[in-house]
């Protein structure tokens, strides 16, 4: 029997009354490495069991209890282990081949009526398996190597037909990988057997790597393009033959190709024009589409097939010249992983123009750029898009969510994805690892509005959420988004703006020190003047004159400034620092610059809300340097009839641009002109210990 007492990495410790588990990183270098092992990636629900004194609790990822949907598990398990331990592993169903199936087991996940749950008990058994142990017998094992850890597991729990130890590989990892992919799990999971447990954190030492397939089709036609791709095509429709020699239309894909790939296959395509369609049946496309006689087959990377036979999510890979068409037959091959990403993919122009300089093109901005023009490709209401290898299911996709006005188009549903989309590559950094308070309005301009800081229903597995302290002493859950997939989930839960932390969810720090000291500057008109704020130039010169004078206070103190537009009627002016201080004295230092700039402008600036409101002053804000409190993030649209974002800023074009000037149509080809210009704000942080000290 294993002593705790000797055991490096363990700890005497409490039990823990709610349990944030460890999560995977995705690869960027080969997962197949000594000292690792690997184990099926399962299609199923995280679950963390608590066992003590006979009783089971069972604890979603999110820390909700989940014990009366599994009765029958929260039932077998004390029989299996009569320790006090917290197990950590996965919730299952099987589909009628035996394999793994995520849409058997969501027939489980919300029920709530006793009846309900005892009915699906009978149709829909679970299993449980077990990989990891976090806590036994007043001991904190997270500490402990994965390989002791295991020892430990096996040494507490025995197994059943519905309980059981998921096995691991222990030698090479492609091999691993491949036996799980054929025998239907998603893929594997690489862990590094000499890493500690380390809750609520994805970690380098657990390694997720999905299943993609990949196929050849042969192109039978392609569709118009539009916008930038009008020149060449939009997609190219796709087909394999089945036993009898027939084309059978597989779907079409218009992802994965950058301006060389499209001029190369539109010069593949001249001269194979055709009258008719040579597919079987003749694809349900709507745009105007250019059949071709079947000579060309390309190979694609793709997620599944759809139940209608069309492969789901592809992206194209290569052309094949090595292959005929008559050899593409209608079978599914293996799938292949991907376990590399390039760091970079092209390297920027020099030049010291900003209007010159072209942004880094590194692999998450191809994979958002693919994104877009999926989505610009093709007018279907319904889309599935693959981030990564987790599955986003776009609806409604031509839904107008602004309206169009004098000077605008109308925005829809997709209009508003491709945005989030192109942005992304630039968004992200300023969203990661802060938790967000979010507007949504799932039917845009027109809908109805909340703002939301918690969630209180389902969210999928890539979307990262942490637990923090209320006033109340209670905890609540807080999500991020820390991906682009997240980015894209919350999109098609209707949000339309995003607000965050000043500070950041760490390992090292749980939001207690912010990297940011903000003041939030606005001209605060009477409630019948509201429409025209912010879009009347006399009234934002006012609001652009006092950020200049709050930019030479921050200069006479050494402290550089960063602009933004706030995307309604006001600017944020950022102040990058170490993150040293809590909210409270970083809200102290910037009340005291903030005095500095009353003491000599007070006949135009004000502290007061009240008295900006009733005498027409700006308003010099600091309240947002508080924990828990939020601003608008860089590049978030804003849910106005204007279209707007709320958008980074020279100080040189302070007073030349209104906000009305900075949309989602506007910002994208900023952008890509000139880049983030607040890309370097990590490099300018300072240190305001000293500065709070000589203040005090």
């Amino acid at each position: 029997m294993i002593d705790l007492s000797k055991m490096p990495g363990a700890r005497r410790a409490m039990v823990p009354v709610k349990f944030t588990p460890m999560l995977a990183s995705l690869p960027e270098i080969n997962f197949s490495r000594a000292g690792w092992i690997y184990e099926p990636k399962l299609d199923g629900m995280r679950a963390i069991a608590h066992l003590s004194k006979g009783a089971c609790t069972l604890m979603s990822r999110r820390a909700l209890k989940i014990t009366d949907q599994y009765p029958s598990l929260a039932t077998e398990l004390p029989k299996l282990c009569n320790r006090d331990v917290i197990l950590d592993g996965e919730i299952i169903a099987l589909n009628e081949q035996g394999r793994p199936s995520f849409q058997h087991l969501q027939q489980r996940i919300n029920l709530m009526r006793k009846a309900d749950i005892a009915r699906a008990e009978q149709s829909v058994a679970v299993y449980y398996f077990v990989f990891d142990i976090v806590y036994a017998d007043g001991y904190d094992v997270t500490g402990m190597k994965l390989s002791d850890r295991k020892l430990l597991l096996n040494e507490v729990l025995q197994q059943s037909k519905n309980v059981r130890i998921l096995t691991a590989f222990e030698d090479d990892g492609m091999t691993a990988y491949e036996v799980c992919v054929e025998n239907g799990f998603e893929g594997i999971v690489a862990k590094r057997l000499d890493a500690p447990y380390e809750p609520g954190r994805r970690s380098p030492h657990w390694i997720k790597v999905k299943a993609q397939q990949t196929d050849e089709f042969v192109v039978g036609g392609f569709t118009q393009g539009s916008g930038s791709r009008s020149p060449t095509f939009g997609a190219l429709l796709l087909g394999a033959h089945d036993e009898t020699g027939n084309l059978i239309y597989c779907g079409s894909v218009g992802s994965g190709f950058d301006e060389r790939l499209l001029r190369d296959m539109c010069r593949r395509m001249e001269g194979l024009n055709r009258h008719k369609h040579p597919f079987l049946k003749r694809p349900d496309e709507k745009k105007q589409v250019t059949w071709l006689d079947p000579k060309i087959v390309i190979e694609i990377k793709f997620m599944d097939w759809t139940r209608d036979g069309h492969i789901r999510s592809p992206v194209f890979l290569r052309v094949r010249e090595d292959k005929g068409p008559e050899e593409v037959k209608l079978d599914k091959r293996a799938p292949l992983a991907i376990v590399q990403i390039p760091k970079e993919q092209y390297v920027p122009t020099k030049s010291k123009d900003l209007a010159e300089e072209k942004p880094v093109i590194d692999a998450q901005t191809l994979v958002c750029q693919s994104v877009a023009a999926q989505l610009a490709a093709t007018k279907d209401e319904k889309m599935e898009i693959v981030v990564d290898g987790d599955v986003i299911e776009f609806t409604h996709l031509n839904k107008v969510m602004f309206p169009a006005t004098d000077d605008l188009k109308k925005f829809t549903k997709r209009d508003f994805v491709r945005y989030i989309a192109l942005s992304a590559p630039y968004s992200l950094g300023y969203l990661k690892d802060r938790p967000l308070s979010v507007v949504r309005s799932p039917d845009g301009m027109k809908g109805k509005r909340f703002y939301q800081k918690h969630w209180n229903f389902q969210i999928p597995d890539f979307v990262e959420t942490c637990f923090v302290e209320r006033s109340n002493d209670e905890d609540t859950e807080v999500a991020m988004a820390n991906n682009f997939a997240s980015l894209l989930w919350f999109i098609q839960q209707g949000v339309m703006e995003q607000h965050v932390w000043l500070s950041r969810i760490t390992a090292l720090d749980f939001g207690l020190h912010p990297d940011f000291m903000v003041f939030d500057l606005d001209l605060h008109l009477p409630e019948e003047k509201k429409d025209q704020r912010g879009y009347h130039r006399e009234s934002f010169e006012r609001v652009s004159e006092v950020a200049y004078w709050v930019k030479e206070a921050l200069d006479s103190v050494s402290l550089k400034a960063f602009l933004k537009t706030s995307g309604r009627s006001g600017l944020h002016v950022f102040v990058p620092i170490e993150d040293t201080l809590h909210h409270d004295d970083v809200r102290v230092l910037a009340e005291t610059i903030s005095k500095f700039i009353l003491s000599k402008h007070g006949n135009k600036v004000t502290v007061d809300a009240l008295a900006a409101k009733q005498e027409g002053k700006i308003l010099l804000d600091c309240s947002p340097n508080c924990k828990g409190k939020t601003l608008v993030a860089p590049y978030s649209p804003r849910l106005i009839k204007e279209q707007t974002v709320s958008t980074p800023l020279t100080w040189d074009e302070l007073g030349k641009h209104l906000p009305i000037h900075h949309t989602m149509t506007s910002v994208p080809e900023r952008l890509n002109a000139i880049g983030d210009i607040w890309k370097d704000w990590p490099n300018n942080r300072k240190n305001l210990e000293v500065l709070l000290r000589k203040n005090k």
